[in-house]
């Protein structure tokens, strides 16, 4: 893994695009096993590479929508849902508001809202996100069942 960096950051420069979507799966691959200390530091390092490249803002806003998930895992909720809130609007103009991307950023963002108990604005992201993802993925997908049971959560009354 690290040589085929050095290669890529040989070949190309330490802040190209190509580098940045290095670190970028780095960190992906370090988050999908649970490793959120290590994914920290290769999913940064990808937004700061990608900011330095000063190119594609789309794939900027995607290494910022990925860094925020591992951050809120880290208990740092403030800078992850300042993340999350900037992806959303560019995310809903860029792809349309019932994107499958729109989609996981307000799953994350209910999550974030259910981790400071704010049961009403988790609610509303994740009645979104679920509606989305249902469209997207289907019923039974594992990925829109998390947000059926992260908004029952958010709904203990069953409303």
């Amino acid at each position: 893994m690290r040589r085929a960096l050095a290669l890529i950051t040989e070949l190309h420069g330490e802040t190209s695009e190509e580098v940045a979507g290095i670190y970028h799966n780095l960190g992906g691959l370090f988050r999908a096993s649970g490793r959120w200390h290590d994914a920290e530091p290769w999913a940064r390092r990808a937004v700061e590479v990608r900011q330095a490249c000063n190119g594609d803002q789309f794939a900027l806003v995607q290494d910022r929508a990925a860094l925020a998930p591992i951050l809120q895992e880290l208990g740092r909720l403030d800078e992850a849902e300042s993340l999350m809130t900037t992806a959303l609007p560019f995310y809903e103009q860029q792809l349309g508001p019932d994107h499958l991307e729109v989609g996981y950023v307000l799953s994350n963002l209910g999550t974030v809202a259910l981790d400071r108990d704010d049961l009403a604005s988790a609610t509303v992201h994740l009645q979104r996100a679920l509606q989305i993802k249902q469209q997207w993925l289907g019923h039974d997908h594992p990925s829109t069942q998390i947000t059926q049971r992260n908004l029952t959560r958010a709904q203990p009354d069953g409303a």
